[in-house]
């Protein structure tokens, strides 16, 4: 089986995703995609979707990255490449989450009050906590997939990385799609002691239980 269609004829046939859960889309730029960033720094665009506006959302973080004009200059769209999470986020889980930060800010600013000090810097990044809180692990609605991600471009390799999870992972292959510099394979949760058993711990792969897959990347 070739690797599927990426971009937005990707996410049509992909995302299954009920009212009380959410998709996050990420749009990432990063040194190893474009040299001329600093060292420390990524570029990163994020926008929650429900399956009512996923489509709106997804064009709206695509223009962003297509369109960047920041502090650290014209970066060339070529920079990014566009994810989504790969297993939906709950939105209550998150929301009881955010509101323990809350709290946890709250005890803070007293103490700090107390103290003659005053800090509301959390005030001013109250989207960017929601966003944390919905992919954070325990957001997580339902285990619908893990990834492995091959991070060479030997197709040879990655063909029988995916021969591999029928016979020796006992899992089912459900996508397959090629990334900037490798693959993503989307397999349905098994076992994990039979992946380490047959693969350990190499440099160019890994399993990643919940996470992003990489949608498309930009040209």
């Amino acid at each position: 089986m070739s690797c599927e269609r990426n971009g937005i004829d990707f996410l049509h046939d992909f995302l299954d995703i009920k009212p009380t859960e959410i998709v996050m889309f990420l749009a990432i730029a990063r040194k190893k995609n474009d040299p001329s960033l600093p060292k420390s720094e990524a570029v990163v665009f994020r926008e929650a979707a429900t399956s009512l506006n996923w489509q709106r959302r997804y064009a709206k973080i695509k223009a962003l990255a297509e369109n960047y004009r920041g502090d650290l200059g014209d970066i060339s769209r070529k920079s990014f490449n566009i994810y989504a999470s790969f297993n939906p986020r709950d939105k209550l889980k998150a929301y009881n989450e955010l509101k323990n930060r809350f709290a946890q800010w709250d005890y803070e600013m007293m103490l700090n009050a107390l103290a003659g000090q005053y800090d509301d810097a959390h005030i001013s990044k109250i989207n960017n906590e929601w966003y944390s809180c919905l992919q954070n692990p325990k957001s997580k609605s339902r285990s619908e997939f893990f990834l492995i991600d091959i991070d060479n471009n030997d197709y040879d390799y990655f063909e029988d990385v995916c021969r591999k999870c029928y016979k020796l992972l006992r899992t089912s292959v459900m996508w397959k799609l090629k990334t900037r510099n490798g693959y993503h394979i989307l397999v349905k949760p098994f076992d994990t002691r039979l992946y380490y058993k047959e693969f350990g711990q190499q440099m160019d792969m890994e399993l990643i239980h919940d996470g992003l897959v990489q949608v498309e990347w930009l040209e």
